[in-house]
């Protein structure tokens, strides 16, 4: 073989080789690790199955709660939440601020006590109080409960967390089943 067909051999594959490495780097996770105590904690494997009520699926912080993600700095396109579908496409869903009703029985109570033993605003309903650093200094916010009530669309479903203090659907509202980014279940 002449050194030139050497050499251009050696450059195709060298090209297909990072071509392959290029496509690898872009492919999404196979295996998760759930750190998070609002659905078990533990390992997950990308499931096939379809979006449906009981399944595990991951949204983006930022897709989902933006204003959020941003103040956590949870903003990165890697920064995602691993939630069940609660309800999907033709299940009535209220939330009022305080309590989130599913078909108007399940009841899912919205918000965490604070510091000072108050449960929250009663007018406006309980608030999750989370803690922000800002410099050196910390902060307590309040995120308050969605408020809104509707029967999901095809394509919406409402994502909640097992925990009654889990960030969740209980604060940002139903989601199109477009920000899903995958699909999961339990190792």
């Amino acid at each position: 073989m002449s050194n030139g067909r050497r050499n251009l051999l050696i450059l195709a594959a060298g090209a297909a080789m990072v071509s392959m490495l290029a496509a690898a780097a872009n492919q999404r996770d196979f295996v998760i690790y759930n750190q998070s105590p609002s659905v078990p904690t533990g390992f997950y494997v990308r499931s096939s199955a379809p979006v449906e009520p009981g399944v595990f699926v991951t949204v983006r912080a930022r897709d989902v709660a933006p204003g959020e993600a941003e103040r956590r700095q949870f903003d990165d396109s890697s920064d995602r939440f691993i939630k069940r579908v609660a309800a999907a496409a033709g299940a009535r869903v209220c939330g009022d601020g305080r309590q989130l009703r599913i078909e108007g029985d399940d009841i899912v109570v919205i918000g965490a006590d604070d510091a000072a033993g108050d449960d929250g605003d009663h007018e406006h309903g309980r608030a999750l109080i989370v803690r922000v650093l800002h410099g050196d200094d910390e902060v307590h916010q309040r995120i308050a409960g969605w408020r809104g009530c509707r029967v999901l669309a095809d394509g919406e479903v409402l994502l909640l967390g097992d925990t009654p203090d889990s960030f969740d659907g209980r604060y940002w509202g139903p989601v199109s089943i477009d920000l899903i980014e995958g699909v999961w279940r339990r190792l």
